[in-house]
């Protein structure tokens, strides 16, 4: 009741935990004062005031659920309806928990407004739960202690969205954690318009380690901050066969600090099974020292479009390289559109590692405008097919030495009468 008044009054539900004892619920907007904690028998909100806090006798009890379970809203703010603080200022981990839980019990949306906010412990995120920014710079979400993001009892992610946000792991030289790190499989979600800044060099951005099926990752920001970096920042590995149907496109992955000692992308299965259908197209990597791509195990995979640019000093690994793991062979893999401005090799632009590909395929390789050499080492691997290389190419088979096999089914130059001479087929250690 209202005060004074014999008419019913709206109150909400501000915190909330599933099995809780007791909540906070909090008065319509026209004073905004808070009532005490209240039990929470038989799975129901009971509310019991005060005489003081009504100023009448007591009103009846009611059940109370979270913020748009009844009403069909699924629009939660983390500022209006949980009281974030947007400043940057306080911690605001337990009352975006909050949110995050009220949201995966009606599968709605979780939106930050523009703002900075900090936590200290990973939020675990529902099933169904559509985790909004209000763009890619504007709403930044800065932990520097823990992973940010995991899922709820090793449950996976299914169907859930993020969106539109920034996230700051691990800043000012603090030890953070990954940033995505789910313990089941993450099934059906999307990852898009985010900007993604690891500054830890033993963390991902991406910690996918029970596989993912059927993901989908666009116009994404992948960024490096540390030096001597030992983790790749998008890790997708699996022993079980549940890397498959995944695309990662239309992304930018940058690494700041120097020697850095690993791949940005890894894609790999384990233990004797096979990942199969991952596209990784329209990637560009500014400065993969480390390496760019590496998938092993994979059958069917793509990559597509991948530009490298601005290499600050000599690759520690090749910029892509597609091999095996124990038996499991890569098979049917597909680099088609790949070009490299400058910088110094330490190993291929392009390998197939050894003994590790079948029926396999390269095109459409060319270098940018500063025309370094580029390498595409095939490492005694069978049956290869490769075509339209452009000028500038050096082949190359078993740089290793040895006894290789190679079938080249077809060559086709972009610019037969110009490229035959600049193309070569290094053939010291190869019978082609």
């Amino acid at each position: 009741l209202d005060p004074g008044k014999s008419t019913f009054e709206i109150v909400y539900l501000t915190a909330y935990t599933a099995g809780a004892t007791t909540g906070t619920i909090t008065r319509a907007a026209e004073d905004g004062t808070l009532w005490p904690a209240v039990a929470h028998p038989s799975g129901s909100w009971t509310v019991a005031p005060t005489v003081a806090d009504m100023g009448v006798s007591g009103i009846p009890t009611g059940t109370y659920a979270p913020i748009g379970a009844t009403s069909g809203k699924t629009w939660i703010d983390v500022v209006a309806n949980y009281g974030a603080d947007p400043s940057g200022a306080t911690d605001s981990t337990s009352k975006i928990q909050s949110a995050l839980t009220a949201a995966g019990l009606i599968t709605g949306t979780v939106f930050f407004p523009l703002g900075t906010y900090l936590t200290s412990s990973v939020l675990q995120v529902p099933n169904g739960v559509h985790v909004l920014g209000s763009s890619m710079i504007g709403s930044i979400i800065h932990n520097e202690t823990t992973d940010v993001f995991t899922d709820v009892s090793s449950g996976g992610w299914l169907s859930t969205v993020f969106e539109s946000f920034t996230v700051d792991a691990g800043l000012t030289g603090h030890a953070g954690g990954h940033i995505f790190n789910p313990s089941g499989i993450v099934t059906l979600t999307i990852f898009a318009r985010l900007d993604l800044v690891q500054s830890t060099a033993n963390k991902s951005c991406f910690q996918f380690s029970a596989g993912a099926n059927a993901m989908w990752a666009s116009e994404n920001r992948f960024a490096g901050l540390t030096n001597s970096r030992s983790v790749p920042l998008v890790n997708m590995v699996d022993g079980s066969g549940n890397l498959a149907n995944n695309v990662l496109e239309r992304s930018y992955f940058i690494d700041f600090g120097t020697n850095p000692g690993t791949w940005q992308i890894l894609c790999s299965e384990t233990g004797g099974a096979w990942g199969t259908n991952n596209s990784f197209r329209d990637i560009e990597c500014e400065n993969p020292q480390g390496g760019a791509i590496r998938v092993l195990a994979q059958h069917g995979c793509i990559i597509q479009q991948l530009s490298v640019f601005d290499l600050a000093g000599t690759t520690t690994q090749d910029i892509v390289s597609i091999g095996k793991v124990g038996s499991a062979l890569s098979e049917g893999c597909i680099v088609d559109g790949y070009t490299r401005d400058a910088g110094v090799l330490g190993g291929a632009d392009i390998k197939f590692e050894t003994g590790g590909i079948a029926t396999s395929k390269v095109t459409r390789v060319d270098s940018g405008a500063a025309h370094p050499t580029l390498v595409i080492d095939f490492q005694n691997n069978n049956a290869i097919t490769w075509d339209t290389i452009g000028a500038n190419v050096s082949l190359l088979n078993n740089t290793s030495g040895g006894s290789p096999v190679l079938l080249l089914s077809k060559q086709v130059l972009a610019s037969p009468a110009a490229d035959r001479k600049s193309t070569r087929l290094n053939s010291s250690h190869a019978n082609i």
